[in-house]
């Protein structure tokens, strides 16, 4: 409010007074009652008393711990009010800073709404806070977790003074949210705790906050303002039950009463505990504030953890503090160690940056295993709000990065002050919760949970090892110097700006499937040479301050065999020993992958094969075909058999064939097994009819990811009989296409195609000649869609007359349900309904095909019947 306000309307209907039944009694207590803390006699400057009222100019001032009335200035002219100033003690909440309500009653003079020449005198009021402890450190006497879950050490208060406030309101809004409480005692007539507004909007207070590592942080909140007093005791005397219903209140206000955004602003949240230089450390996106009393914190359940014994109304009213305390109930931060790895914004569902929230058990018993129990040598002190809702945010690395030793993503559910972001299992909240508990309380992560494999489309970000093997199976457990996970860890250089981010993975090889699960029939697909075989891996990514990055990436695996499909019959088809396999990679150049291989042999029903390529070898032809390139392994075997006759029956261009393909950047295994080909497809001949094909088959880690398959023939038949002579000729033939869903999210494919053509001819004496042609071809592809096109052509020659008529159709359908996505022709809008974002559309019925009868009417028919019929 920037001007004075009439209370209380006008004239005879004017109820305004200066003072209220509060202020009275407040005075009267603390001016009469020599035993009451904070007595003091009012200062009479002057005192006159006639029949037309009291003229008086008195002064008040009380000084004690605690909340209440602070002062009391009353200046009266023949029993008229001309000026009064009360103010009422009390505290910035949740920050606890002292504070003062102070509000002025003048009697000025405002033209009279019905004469305007006539001036009538009112009493007017403004309201305002001023700040009387501009600073304050932390932690705070009584703070129950100290600066566990509150990471500054001070607070300053720019805004000393706040703007004018608007008028007591009988019930705060949703604009101005409550606290609670009644109005206990405060001159101003607002709730004991409640949110200051001017203009109808909430006063933004500036601060700046320095957090335990001196970094500056500027921030713009709303703050409630707290009165101080209920039943007479000043709030340094409350026990954290008689807070409780403030301290719920406030953490359960919309957030954009509790926010401030951080613009960038650094922020360390917790100590390093032995980890990496400013590993705690992260630009501030969005703070959050919660409130915390002696005996209550919003971050720490009381269940398994130990509160501090609170301190007495004593010890809390010798330092002036208030029972209640800030924390920090959410940081929305960057974190640009993975930014930098997946080179982009890692964000979870904000679209900026991520949600953290402090870990319980951080808060409760701090970082190590030297803390109470539950204990935390894993240094846990945040958790992903996401993670906590099941929707966890995922750390991808790009596929030329890491390439075929292992996209190492995984699902980001907390942070440690010495490995970084920790991943676990995001299948649901509680799995990520526990997956994080058991993290902080061992020290080591589980390597199945870490690397948790997805499923469906979320295939797109599966954690594999060339192409296909989970990452989280073949790791046995991790053996990093520290953390017992990957270390993800970012060094920003203050003089320079540079910032160098590094990613390291050391861990034991393990043979996967082991003998549990829906795999353990396989046998073993993934198997170590040695017990103490490692999975190696270090990424380095160095980001200057103009955005421009490098990435340098090393890793290595120690000898394994790779069981294709496993090693028991009659899946088990290929085993490729991999003697050394190594891999570096820099941005602007090609990655370089060394393989060293050993004997390719084919195993269960493709055994044979080592023996025909023995054969070959002696006979100096060729054999198995091995080629390792820069970015894949392929092995290949073919094997073409001699033409078979018999009689009518002829069959040549009979070919076998045989590959595995295994990929180092990305992309599934796939192993391939073929009779003829597409290029070359086998004739077969019976008797008049003739054809050919091909049959392709191709298998991944996964199950099928391609078929393809061909089938056509041709027959004709003569005939001559004097008079007259023709021929028919029919040819078919049918085509079938498979393709799996790819990993980068493209759906599979289905297709069949299938073809008839006919032709004929007849000729009589040579006057009459009569050909038709007849084309007909069906392609169905999925979900449920099928087209074809038919054509006929009829040529009639009759001595020195032609004619050739001829039909083309082509139709389409779609059946079985509706393709994916919603078609315009399902929706319509409700008559005379309306929703908020325009008129609510409803669905129609399914739409009833249409039939023959619909289209004629039987008497049509009936006429067609009795005129072709016969």
């Amino acid at each position: 409010m920037s001007d004075f306000e009439v209370e209380g309307g006008h004239g005879p209907e004017f109820q305004f007074t200066s003072l209220n039944q509060d202020d009275r009694q407040g005075i009267v207590m603390l001016s009469a009652d020599a035993n009451q803390a904070g007595y003091a006699p009012v200062t009479v400057n002057g005192l006159a008393l006639s029949a037309l009222g009291a003229t008086a100019d008195l002064d008040g001032q009380w000084d004690y711990p605690g909340g209440g009335l602070a002062s009391w200035r009353h200046i009266a002219a023949t029993g008229r009010d001309i000026y009064v100033r009360v103010t009422q003690k009390g505290y910035l909440f949740p920050l606890g800073h002292r504070a003062i309500v102070v509000m002025v009653v003048e009697r000025v003079l405002v033209p009279d709404p019905v004469k305007p020449d006539w001036y009538d005198a009112y009493l007017q009021v403004e309201r305002y806070i001023r700040v009387l402890q501009p600073e304050k450190n932390y932690p705070a006497t009584g703070q129950p977790f100290g600066n566990n879950d509150w990471p500054f050490s001070s607070v300053e208060i720019l805004t000393t003074v706040s703007p004018l406030l608007d008028a007591p309101r009988s019930s705060p809004g949703p604009d101005c949210p409550p606290l609670g409480g009644a109005s206990g005692g405060s001159s101003s007539s607002y709730f004991q705790a409640f949110l200051p507004t001017s203009g109808g909007s909430a006063v933004p207070w500036d601060l700046v906050a320095t957090d335990l590592a001196g970094h500056k942080v500027h921030l713009k909140i709303p703050l409630y303002f707290f009165a101080g007093q209920a039943g007479g005791y000043p709030v340094s005397q409350y026990d954290g039950g008689g807070l409780a219903k403030f301290v719920d209140a406030y953490n359960a206000v919309p957030a954009g009463y509790r926010q401030a955004q951080g613009n960038g602003a650094q922020l360390k949240l917790a100590p390093e505990a032995g980890g990496p230089a400013n590993g705690t450390t992260h630009p501030l996106v969005v703070l959050t504030l919660g409130a915390a009393s002696t005996i209550e914190d919003p971050n720490v359940p009381t269940k398994g953890l130990h509160y501090p014994s609170p301190p007495s109304s004593t010890a809390l009213g010798d330092q002036d503090q208030p029972a209640f305390y800030p924390v920090v109930a959410q940081a929305q931060v960057h974190l640009q160690a993975a930014d930098a790895l997946s080179r982009g914004s890692f964000s979870d569902s904000s679209g900026d940056g991520v949600v953290l929230e402090y870990y319980a058990a951080y808060v409760a018993n701090g970082l190590g295993d030297t803390a109470p129990p539950p204990s935390n040598p894993g240094a846990v002190y945040a958790r992903f709000a996401d993670a906590v809702a099941g929707n966890a945010p995922l750390l991808q690395f790009p596929a030329d990065a890491v390439g075929g030793l292992g996209c190492p993503n995984g699902h980001m559910i907390g942070l440690s002050a010495i490995a970084g972001p920790v991943s676990g299992d995001s299948t649901s909240g509680a799995s990520a919760q526990d997956d994080l508990d058991n993290y902080a309380s061992s020290g080591a992560a589980v390597p199945a949970n870490y690397f948790k494999q997805l499923t469906g489309q979320a295939q797109t970000a599966l954690s594999q090892f060339l192409g296909g093997l989970p990452l989280g199976g073949i790791v046995k457990e991790f053996v990093n110097a520290k953390g017992g996970a990957p270390n993800i860890t970012a060094n920003l250089d203050q003089s320079t700006g540079v910032l160098t981010v590094s990613y390291t993975l050391t861990a034991t090889l393990a043979s996967w499937p082991g003998s549990a699960g829906p795999q353990a029939s396989l046998g073993t697909v993934f198997e170590p040479a040695s017990d103490d075989g490692q999975f190696q891996l270090t990424a380095t990514a160095t980001v200057a301050p103009d955005g421009t990055a490098t990435y340098d990436v090393a890793g290595s695996v120690d000898p394994f065999t790779l069981n294709l499909f496993g090693n028991v019959t009659p899946a088990w088809v290929v085993t490729v020993p991999f003697n050394a396999v190594s891999f570096t990679a820099t941005n602007g150049q090609k990655p370089q992958v060394q393989v060293s291989i050993g004997t390719v042999s084919f195993e269960g029903v493709l055994s044979f094969v080592n023996a025909l390529q023995d054969f070959l070898s002696e006979l100096g032809g060729d054999g198995l075909s091995i080629s390792v390139t820069a970015s894949q392994l392929d092995a290949s075997f073919s094997l073409s058999l001699p033409s078979i006759g018999m009689g009518v029956f002829s069959l040549t261009g009979i070919a076998l064939s045989t590959g595995l393909t295994i990929p180092f950047l990305g992309g599934p295994a796939l192993a391939q097994f073929g009779f003829a080909s597409q290029e070359n497809p086998f004739q077969l001949t019976v008797c008049m009819f003739g054809g050919g094909g091909f049959f392709s088959i191709g298998l991944g880690f996964g199950g099928i990811q391609q078929i393809q398959a061909q089938f056509q023939f041709e027959g004709s038949f003569e005939l001559d009989i004097v008079v007259a002579s023709g021929g028919l000729t029919l040819a078919a033939g049918v085509y079938y296409s498979y393709a799996a869903p790819t990993s980068s999210g493209v759906a599979g494919t289905t297709t069949l195609t299938g073809f008839v053509r006919l032709t004929g001819e007849l000729s009589v004496l040579g006057l009459i000649s009569i050909s038709a042609e007849l084309d007909l071809s069906l392609t169905w592809t999925s979900p449920n869609s099928v087209e074809g096109t038919a054509s006929l052509t009829v040529t009639i020659h009759l001595v020195f007359f032609s004619v050739s008529p001829s039909i083309t159709v082509h139709k389409q359908f779609s059946g079985g349900g509706d393709p994916p996505g919603e078609s315009a022709a399902s929706m319509r809008p409700a008559v005379g309904a309306a929703g908020p974002d325009g008129p609510v559309r409803l669905p129609l019925p399914p739409v009833k095909p249409v039939l023959f009868h619909d289209l004629v009417n039987q008497g049509t028919w009936d006429q067609y019947v009795a005129a072709f019929g016969a």
